[in-house]
């Protein structure tokens, strides 16, 4: 069912579908987690469980004998680490994704924008004088300037930009289109048709893209253009369209730019171009970033972005370990007698602890097995289904091994951790027993 219901479109722009999907996995989690606390007990018979000695044979069994009891607990830790994976995945996938669109679409050594702040009426803009005082300079070989504004489309705001085509045409920069085609051919078709570049957001909001044309209200009425090509874009999930300037001048009047994108000659250090810039333009006030600083402030904000998710991650997985702790607990206290007739039976206090560590291990191994499966699922519902119905994204599937590996150790580590009060109190219920003496 979660799989028809993925191929379901959104409801009023929202992935409800998807989140359908996402319920029905989280469902199959918590009915397959008492048939899976039997899983410890089918790998382990035998000589392949030797190695965990009597109390790890004991725990089986005790895990074999209580999973109706364990499911739920196993159950809550097992949802919460799915979703943690999920989110892992899909952060990581988003981040390797950002990483690459950032490398092919800032192909300049400088940028620069206004140090103002933005105005009711737009972004700020450079002055002519300024642009000339930056074209000027000795070591800059090209200056690309770039407008955007927002503009009312079908009852929303896109964003509008302007972009140097011819400047594009000859460097590799700072569009990575998705429409397939030879990238110079697609340039020149909009430069020679007067066509335009949207976003994939844009495409996917509006149901617009290459072939197709769109009309756009200006200052001198409606006017209509044709969608050459598609670009990525994940600036904005508004949806942005990107005209050469020259067009834009002619239809939305003379505007100056917003930001420059500076290209330094070869062999200039960017960062001593930089310097002389700011010396240059001092007074007016206007900031400059190398494309290595750049680069760094884009992941630091995405890094920041999702910072909080990791917060909100562990608590819940902190709260399920809580719960497993909890149920071991309660187990603990039923099987007070059995304990007792353990210590008679000669078992030591240590022993009891150990079964007891290993038992809560199991119940942290078949969680994170579950939680890996599940979570595998949910991450390519939310980068398959819910990310481009939600905000019109391509996201390219990259699985964080270090952090899975690492994630799976420590869940095992940090359960079996979790059943240190269960195995003192495990300790203590056997307590004032004598075992004893052998001859």
């Amino acid at each position: 069912m979660g799989f028809l219901l993925m191929q379901l479109p959104p409801v009023a722009g929202l992935p409800l579908w998807g989140f359908a999907a996402a319920g029905c996995a989280v469902a199959v989690v918590a009915l397959l987690a008492g048939p899976a606390l039997a899983l410890p007990g089918r790998l382990l018979s035998g000589r392949a469980g030797a190695w965990l000695g009597l109390e790890g044979q004991l725990a089986l069994a005790q895990v074999r004998g209580s999973s109706s009891r364990l499911a739920v607990s196993v159950a809550a830790l097992a949802v919460s680490l799915s979703l943690t994976i999920a989110i892992a995945i899909m952060v990581s996938s988003f981040r390797q994704t950002v990483v690459v669109w950032v490398a092919q679409s800032m192909g300049a050594d400088l940028y620069a924008r206004p140090a103002q702040p933005p105005r009711s009426t737009g972004a700020p803009a450079f002055s002519r004088a300024t642009v000339e005082t930056v074209r000027s300079h000795p070591a800059v070989e090209a200056v690309e300037g770039y407008r955007s504004l927002d503009l009312p489309f079908r009852d929303r705001l896109i964003k509008l930009g302007t972009g140097d085509l011819p400047l594009l045409l000859e460097r590799p920069g700072r569009l990575a289109l998705k429409t397939a085609g030879d990238r110079e051919r697609l340039l020149r078709r909009a430069l020679e048709g007067e066509g335009v570049l949207v976003s994939e957001a844009f495409e996917r909001r509006f149901d617009l893209g290459a072939g197709d044309e769109v009309q756009l209200e200006t200052p001198h009425g409606p006017a209509r253009f044709p969608i050459v090509a598609v670009f990525y874009d994940y600036s904005s999930d508004r949806g942005t369209l990107t005209m050469d300037q020259a067009l834009f001048e002619r239809w939305f009047g003379e505007a100056n730019p917003t930001h420059l994108a500076i290209y330094t000659r070869a062999g200039f250090d960017p960062d001593e171009v930089r310097q002389e810039l700011l010396r240059r333009t001092a007074g007016t006030r206007v900031m400059f970033f190398t494309n290595a600083s750049l680069r760094a402030e884009v992941l630091r904000i995405f890094d920041a972005t999702f910072a909080i998710t990791w917060a909100l991650e562990l608590i819940a997985i902190l709260v399920a370990m809580a719960g497993v702790a909890a149920t071991l607990l309660t187990l603990i206290l039923d099987r007070r007698e059995e304990i007792r007739l353990l210590r008679l039976a000669g078992a030591e206090p240590r022993q009891v602890r150990r079964t007891v560590w290993i038992e809560a291990g199991l119940l942290g191994a078949v969680s994170q097995l579950l939680g890996l499966a599940a979570g595998w699922v949910l991450s390519l519902l939310l980068i398959r289904v819910i990310n481009p119905q939600s905000f019109g994204w391509t996201i390219q599937f990259h699985l964080p091994w270090g952090f899975l590996l690492g994630a799976s150790l420590l869940t095992v580590a940090a359960t079996a951790a979790a059943g240190w009060l269960p195995a003192r109190q495990a300790t203590r219920a056997g307590s004032g027993l004598n075992p004893p003496v052998r001859a």
